[in-house]
């Protein structure tokens, strides 16, 4: 397979990744609209990488093998992963296996609580791919709850190690078309039992949007976002990212943030949000920052 590595979307190659579709069934799964060729407008409209979708190549060596966009909520703390494709030669040679592999690398360092997709139940090898590599598929009960305003009869999968959280409906839309890894940088782990410290962040107008936490004893960092603030992806992935470097150079958790604290004037880090001055602050556990962040209790917690 040789040297296999994720990379940003490039706008230019919409149309070699739209030729990939070589059915209207192909061409629905990419863009929902069911009719072949891929329409030409789309091509030219094809979605960018914003703040609450991420588009991804899958890349060997100068070789485009393959396409995957990571979808955000923020609201209800997820990501999904969708309009997952390969070229028709590359198909069965493991490419796609590899590409869910890196999208969920790329997906677990977010630090939301939950991974889900969704696929055709006929899909074999779609459902085996995503079995192989932690997906499981969730209760029969919620299944059919999330497909009553569905136009198919979806199996829905969540990443058995996504998180702690009572599972949510996704809500967006994904499978794989035919369905090896290469480690992203490293990261801290994103949930704890443990008390944690926290900053804030706030948004341009001063308005807080969330608290990123820590804890150093299970090495952690995570994002809880605020109930009913504007929330984008935008106000605090640079900042993960930041944390991302903090940890390449050994920090724990509790200095990571120390040390974005300190930065705090470096306005070019994250034009749209900041941390609100102040030293670190203390809460018992994860369920007392996300009732100070307006979230309503999960299963187990008090209420």
């Amino acid at each position: 397979m040789g040297i296999v590595e994720l990379r940003s979307f490039d706008p230019g190659q919409a149309e070699l990744v739209a030729a990939w579709a070589t059915t209207d069934h192909e061409v629905a799964l990419l863009c929902g609209r069911d009719e072949f060729p891929f329409p030409s407008d789309l091509i030219a409209n094809w979605p960018q990488s914003r703040d609450d979708i991420r588009a991804y190549l899958l890349m060997n060596r100068d070789e485009l093998v393959g396409y995957g966009e990571l979808w955000l909520d923020d609201e209800e703390d997820e990501v999904e992963l969708a309009r997952i494709i390969v070229p028709p030669a590359r198909r069965g040679q493991g490419l796609g296996r590899e590409l869910v592999k890196q999208l969920l690398a790329v997906a677990k360092a977010t630090t939301y609580s939950d991974i889900f997709l969704r696929v055709r139940r006929e899909n074999g090898p779609a459902i085996r791919c995503y079995r192989s590599v932690g997906f499981r598929a969730v209760d029969e009960a919620l299944a059919t709850e999330w497909n009553a305003k569905q136009p198919v009869d979806y199996l829905w999968m969540r990443m058995s190690d996504s998180g702690d959280s009572a599972p949510k409906p996704p809500g967006y839309l994904t499978e794989d078309l035919q369905p090896r890894l290469i480690s992203g940088p490293p990261s801290y782990g994103g949930l704890t039992e443990r008390a944690v410290e926290y900053i804030a962040i706030a948004d341009r107008d001063n308005i807080v949007v969330g608290y990123l936490y820590a804890n150093d004893e299970d090495d952690v960092v995570g994002w809880q976002p605020c109930s009913g603030a504007a929330q984008s992806g935008g106000y605090y992935y640079p900042w993960m990212m930041k944390l991302r470097e903090c940890k390449e150079r050994g920090l724990r958790p509790s200095a990571a943030l120390d040390e974005l604290v300190r930065d705090v004037d470096d306005a070019a880090a994250n034009p749209r949000s900041h941390v609100v001055l102040g030293p670190r602050q203390y809460a018992a556990d994860l369920a007392v920052l996300r009732q100070m962040a307006g979230v309503r209790p999960t299963r187990g917690e008090a209420r």
